[in-house]
């Protein structure tokens, strides 16, 4: 399956798989292997461009669109699928999830497909909320560390940023973050998963944010994939409003939540 995926991204030429480029011995290559044409076309021009055009559709206004980037075009397709446990059949109601894609969509450098086997009777087995995140984590670390994005500039701010601000996410990605960008921090107050760094005066300060699986949590200031892992961790589905980061949600914090509730995020 990925091959054909490649294809689709390598404007319909299917290359032969391998995994070694190059056997050395005592640090001397002894033989190098090349890449190889299966298929110099799987189908016409109009047909892969009608492709191409449908697989970055689900990540616009399909099934994937929460997993959409701001820095980066997504092409891909979700996958969910009942499979039968042996002998049992299908009664267990287990579920595959799946989700396939290649990016950056407009200069294509690499695909990945992830597959999930769920357990028995899941309360969340969709692709797109199952292996999608998993392709989002992959891809954003692969996409940060490894692709060359000389054709691929996106300007991520529309607005100038001012001095007071306020983000959220994931405590470690915080860190790093603040970290790397040598950001000063005067107080941290970090323990918990998720936490919360802003401006206050001429300080930056970095406090934790406590989660109750009861009640809605606190979402402005958070990128897309932190909202939406940390919702569907709490058994909300969620829609998804614009680009950028939280700026809205239609569940104020500090609401009681339920299981299968919904909740539309708006970004800016």
């Amino acid at each position: 399956m990925i091959t054909m995926y490649n294809a689709v991204a390598n404007q319909g030429k299917m290359m032969r798989p391998y995994l070694v480029n190059e056997i050395r011995e005592d640090g001397r290559p002894v033989q190098q292997f090349q890449p190889s044409v299966m298929i110099e076309s799987i189908c016409s021009k109009s047909t892969l461009k009608q492709l191409q055009e449908c697989l970055e559709g689900v990540l616009i206004e399909g099934t994937g669109k929460a997993l959409q980037s701001s820095y980066y075009k997504i092409a891909g397709k979700t996958g969910t699928a009942l499979v039968a446990n042996g002998n049992r059949g299908y009664a267990d109601k287990i579920y595959q999830s799946s989700f396939a894609g290649y990016f950056p969509a407009d200069n294509p450098q690499y695909t990945i497909i992830v597959v999930i086997k769920n357990k028995a009777h899941a309360a969340n087995f969709y692709g797109a909320s199952v292996a999608g995140p998993v392709f989002k984590e992959i891809a954003d670390q692969i996409y940060s560390l490894k692709v060359s994005q000389e054709h691929n500039t996106v300007n991520a701010f529309t607005r100038i940023d001012t001095s007071t601000y306020s983000y959220a996410g994931y405590t470690r990605d915080i860190k790093k973050i603040a970290e790397q960008l040598e950001v000063r921090v005067a107080k941290i107050d970090g323990k918990g998963n998720y936490s919360r760094i802003y401006r206050q005066g001429s300080d930056t300060l970095m406090s934790s944010q406590a989660i109750s699986m009861k009640k809605m949590p606190t979402l402005q200031g958070m990128g897309l994939k932190d909202a939406v892992y940390l919702c569907e961790n709490l058994g909300l589905k969620v829609l998804v409003r614009g680009k950028g980061k939280v700026a809205a949600q239609s569940i104020t914090a500090g609401q009681n939540i339920s299981k299968g509730q919904v909740v539309t995020i708006q970004l800016l």
